[in-house]
């Protein structure tokens, strides 16, 4: 695996655990952020990449700051699999 690939994992990660925290269904996030359900499971499971707008409008819908996952995401594929 990757570095991309490392990051792109918890990146999808912290995206459900936001979901997750806040008790919303994939359905119930999909509405919010605009996207289909099936879209919201494919993304959760790593099953597709995302571009910035749509990494952003995840992180709107559920009131976060894009960076703040970046760095998170960034944080936790450095802490468990070191460097590339």
């Amino acid at each position: 695996m990757n570095s991309w690939d490392k990051f792109m994992e918890n990146f999808a990660l912290i995206i459900k655990e936001q979901r997750i925290q806040r008790k919303l269904s994939q359905e119930e996030f999909a509405k919010l952020s605009g996207f289909h359900r099936s879209y919201i499971a494919d993304l959760e499971r790593g099953a597709r990449a995302i571009t910035l707008k749509t990494a952003w409008k995840l992180a709107r819908s559920v009131d976060l700051d894009l960076s703040k996952i970046i760095a998170e995401a960034e944080l936790r594929s450095k802490n468990q699999f070191g460097k590339d």
